[in-house]
């Protein structure tokens, strides 16, 4: 006996057993008829075999077959799905011997990303993210499929597919370095703050810098890199500055990434305790040409030793420069202090990187006037003692000569106070009795102590009075000083000038006075 079997899946093997047996003689024939008719039936049983065999095999021979189509529609997992970690539906078709409702298995290498199951028409659609995509170039489908009798079979398919490189953004530095320093700070210059694109990016993507609630904006060149322009002053309040891109590719699908970057600002230098003498108050002894005052600071922030510091007082300048500390002192003319009551100081300050800034800071300080006027008017009384005993006085204004004599106890009032000076003088021909009040202004010294220029004249009337109280009119006017006349004016503070005053009476004394 042979038997061909099959396995439900196309497969088939024979297999045949022998067996002995006795014979009746006797009823052989018989038999043997009979068995002839069983053989025919059998024949017949194993004619329907072989059909039932012949219409199985026909359904087997179809085996399942599965698809993947293009991933994404395109092949190409794009940035915006990538950025959004987007839903992406993996498609394909099931031919051959399959039931609907099948399952479709999605693998990305050794891992699972999803399953499925087929439909009555052989489709199948699976959503999976885009991340389980990324860094893969093909995705796998495979199907267990059935026949009607529940027979399964296995088919696979595999589809390649590529991923766009996500962009990314880099801030490469604020003016080649991540400081913003003490000259821009100073300047209030312009930053530029520059930087990268890489990735899948378009020449022409805008840039955007964010630096605390200000904005400023900037593209993508076709090398990914970009410049843009921030003022210093804006940097100068924050640490930290956010590059964000909006990149495209080429079927203009757009992804936003950003970046932050940290930076440092230089401590702008500054002056400070600004000090004249250590007390801001210049005293009588320390007024004078031949007396140094120091005038001392500090300067904070950013600077380096050796940085020059300028005083400048009046019309005069000194220079000096930083200690380590950032301190200095430099040395004035008490004489020159005395003429100002303010100075400034002005420090060029690096940062050893070949930045500078300049600074400036301004310190009033206090001139001893009480007791400049005390030696002022000592001065006075002397010089008003050596005038007296009726010395001959002369002043040379610009338009002539008044002369006379001294009135003795009269001159004790040389200095009425600090802004006239009065010399009681008797004219050239006039009476022994009359005289005039002197005013004197803007007294210039020669050098050669025998005269007091730049006399200004002052006040009303006519020229010739003999009474001694009528002046001439006009400043600088034109009539030779013959008569007395008043010339008036501001202080007259200067010592040294009022001995010029002393200097300017000639002639001696006459024999017999003193």
């Amino acid at each position: 006996a042979s038997v061909t079997a099959s396995d439900g899946s196309g497969h088939t093997a024979t297999v045949s057993q022998s067996d002995s047996y006795v014979v009746d003689q006797q009823g052989q024939g018989q038999n043997q008829q009979g068995q002839g008719q069983d053989q025919q039936g059998q024949g017949q049983d194993q004619q329907g075999q072989g059909q039932d065999q012949q219409s199985n095999s026909s359904t087997a021979s179809t085996p399942p077959s599965i698809s993947v189509d293009a991933v994404n529609g395109s092949g190409v997992i794009d940035i915006g799905k990538e950025r959004a970690n987007a839903t992406v539906a993996i498609t394909g078709t099931v031919t051959g011997t399959f039931q609907p409702d099948d399952a479709v298995t999605l693998t990305v290498g050794n891992t699972t990303i999803g399953t499925g199951q087929v439909d009555g028409s052989g489709h199948y659609s699976i959503d999976v993210s885009a991340s389980s995509l990324e860094g893969a170039s093909s995705v796998t489908a495979s199907i267990l499929a059935h026949d009607s009798s529940g027979n399964g079979a296995t088919a696979t398919s595999t589809q390649a597919y590529t991923v766009e490189a996500m962009p990314q953004i880099t801030v490469d530095g604020l003016n080649s370095a991540y400081v913003v320093n003490i000259a821009d700070e100073s300047a209030n210059a312009t930053v530029n703050v520059t930087g990268t694109v890489s990735g899948t990016y378009q020449q022409g993507d805008q840039v955007t810098l964010t630096v605390g609630s200000g904005s400023y904006t900037g593209s993508v060149d076709s090398n990914g890199h970009y410049s843009i322009g921030v003022s210093a002053s804006a940097l100068e309040s924050g640490n930290s500055i956010t590059a964000a891109v909006t990149a495209h590719d080429a079927n203009n699908n757009a992804a936003t990434v950003s970046t932050s970057q940290a930076y440092s600002v230089e401590a702008m230098p500054q002056i400070t305790g600004l000090t004249v003498g250590g007390s801001n108050e210049l005293t009588t002894g320390q007024q004078h040409s031949d007396h140094s005052v120091a005038v001392s600071g500090t300067v904070t922030g950013t600077f380096e030793a050796g940085d020059k510091v300028t005083l400048e007082v009046g019309n005069n300048n000194y220079t000096g420069t930083l200690g380590n500390d950032g301190s200095f002192s430099i040395n004035v003319s008490g004489k020159v202090l005395a003429g100002a009551t303010s100075v400034t100081a002005s420090v060029t300050a690096s940062d050893g990187s070949g930045h500078t800034a300049t600074v400036s800071q301004s310190d009033s300080y206090v001139v001893d006037q009480q007791g400049q006027g005390q030696n002022q008017q000592g001065q006075n009384q002397q010089q008003s003692q050596a005038l007296e005993q009726s010395a001959p006085v002369q002043v040379q204004a610009p338009h002539g000569i008044a002369s006379g004599t001294s009135s003795g106890s009269d001159l004790s009032s040389l200095v009425n106070n600090q802004n006239d000076i009065a010399l009681n003088v008797n004219p050239n021909g006039q009476g022994s009795g009359s005289s005039s009040t002197l005013h004197i202004n803007d007294v210039v010294s020669s050098g050669s102590g025998d005269l007091l220029q730049n006399l200004a004249v002052a006040g009303g009337g006519s020229p010739g009075a003999t009474d001694g109280s009528t002046s001439v009119a006009g400043s600088g006017a034109g009539t030779p000083v013959t008569t007395p006349e008043t010339i008036s004016g501001s202080a007259l503070m200067d010592p040294e000038l009022l001995k010029s005053i002393v200097a300017a009476v000639t002639p001696p004394p006459a024999p017999g006075h003193h």
